[in-house]
Order: structure tokens, then C-alpha cells, then sequence
């Protein structure tokens, strides 16, 4: 089934969602122009970190992102960055904990830079939602441990290319 969409700029583009050539387009962006990473911050309540997935496309065009939003989700942002001194405004599409997981999930088949990535991402967010029963509780240094495992091995890999 092909679905038409406008643009905010009133550009029509026509385009099959559940597609495994749509799957494929995106997951392309994200293996040349995301990332994958778990944010940690500490909360105010404990004191203790908190971990969470992002996926994060990041480019100058943002028609492109305004289409994989508006099939995909995700929140659209324009940052105040301008790559190598130039005259285009950096967009990113952001999409946190679930809806991330959900994301990953879809494209992980047609991700070949980010696979590895994408693979420890999910194996985390399965740790997260075996844990999940009670949110305010403060984490056990054995989870620290694993938490920041897969943190840092997620962004070992992202700084390897």
C-alpha cells in the first residue's frame, strides 16, 4: 500500500511504510548520518545515574527528516550549528527509550555500520524492561556494572568509525 505525504513545504512524496525498501532507506541515514548511544545522567532523588537509548539522525536537510518523522515519529529539533562554518542549519530527529527500541527493532535488519550497535542497544533495552517493576528504586552496583558495560561499548564502537 502506498501512502502519499505532504510535506510541510507542500511537497507531495509518495511512499510505502512498512516496506522493507523504506526500512532499508532509513536504515541507510541512520548507518551514515545517526547514532546510537545510552545517555546517562544522575537523578536528583538518589544521586545515582540512569541510563536511556537514543537514536539520533543528524543532517542539514530537513525535508528528508520532516518525511522519516512523519512515518517514523520522533521529536525534530533544529540546532544552532553549522557544520564546517556554513550556511546550513544542523536538524536532528531524536527518538528516546521505547520508542528507540521500537525503531531499532524495524531497521536492525538493514543496518550494516550500526549493527553491532543496534544489537547491544536492544540487548540492553531487554535488561531494562526485566527490570522495570519498580522505576524509583536505586540500582544495585551489579547493575551499574552491566549498565555502563553496554554505555561504553556502544560508544567504543562509535568512536571506531
Amino acid at each position: 500500500m502506498t501512502l502519499e505525504h505532504t510535506l510541510p513545504d507542500g511537497t507531495v512524496v509518495k511512499v510505502v511504510p512498512e516496506s522493507d525498501l523504506m526500512a532499508s532507506y532509513v536504515a541507510g541515514i541512520v548507518d551514515g548520518e545517526g547514532s546510537i548511544y545510552l545517555k546517562h545522567h544522575c537523578t536528583n532523588q538518589s544521586g545515582r545515574p540512569t541510563f536511556q537509548l537514543n537514536v539520533v539522525i543528524s543532517n542539514t536537510y530537513l525535508l528528508m527528516l520532516e518525511l522519516i518523522q512523519s512515518i517514523f515519529g520522533g521529536r525534530l529539533y533544529s540546532c544552532n550549528k553549522f557544520p564546517h562554518g556554513g550556511r546550513k542549519r544542523i536538524h536532528e530527529l531524536i527518538w528516546t527509550g521505547n520508542n528507540a527500541e521500537d525503531l531499532l527493532m524495524w531497521l536492525y535488519p538493514y543496518l550494516i555500520v550500526k549493527s553491532r550497535q543496534a544489537e547491544l542497544a536492544l540487548e540492553f533495552q531487554e535488561i531494562i524492561h526485566s527490570k522495570e517493576g519498580d522505576r524509583a528504586r536505586v540500582l544495585s552496583e551489579a547493575e551499574l556494572v552491566v549498565r555502563n558495560y553496554y554505555r561504553e561499548t556502544i560508544s567504543g564502537l562509535n568512536k571506531g568509525g
